[in-house]
């Protein structure tokens, strides 16, 4: 048993701590703070974890709405890096539960250069395919930039119950 003296203290304990032998632990999973005098502690804890090698992935709860109907899941990535799959790894956990089983997956790609909409597709399907996960690839231009991501994702997620923005 661990005595913090705050809540940072405990997080960076916590994240040092390896707690089955032969599993190294990788991702953080917390929930994201609205207050901002918090901002400084998030600043923090972020910077910890980056030097611990770790994935951070946060929740924003609506707590009026809570998760509404469990019925859309929209997933927005960039078209870089990993983090397309490590979301789909989360999905696959989340789609297990009995009130996501039937929740339909979108995943969402702004693409600033039209040039390269047939690639992220084939990509993103081949992605897909090798995971067996069903979802509706959307590829949104923006090849002009005249709008900011703030705008296309609140746009297009409207109905989602469920948003995960990983390096968008």
């Amino acid at each position: 048993s661990f005595i913090c003296e705050s809540v940072e203290a405990g997080i960076n304990a916590v994240t040092s701590i390896y707690g089955f032998s032969g599993f190294e632990p990788n991702t953080i999973m917390m929930g994201w703070s609205r207050n901002l005098k918090n901002s400084d502690f998030l600043a923090h804890i972020l910077t910890d974890l980056k030097k611990k090698r770790l994935n951070a992935v946060f929740l924003d709860f609506n707590k009026v709405s809570g998760f509404g109907k469990k019925e859309n899941i929209d997933i927005w990535w960039n078209g870089k890096g990993r983090n397309l799959s490590f979301a789909l790894n989360l999905m696959r956990i989340l789609l297990a539960d009995p009130d996501w089983r039937d929740a339909q997956l979108r995943i969402l790609i702004i693409n600033q250069d039209n040039n390269l909409t047939d690639r992220l597709y084939r990509d993103t399907k081949i992605l897909l395919d090798e995971r067996r996960i069903e979802a509706e690839v959307k590829i949104i231009s923006d090849e002009y930039g005249n709008r900011t991501k703030e705008m296309i994702i609140n746009n297009e997620s409207v109905q989602a119950d469920l948003i995960v923005l990983g390096g968008c």
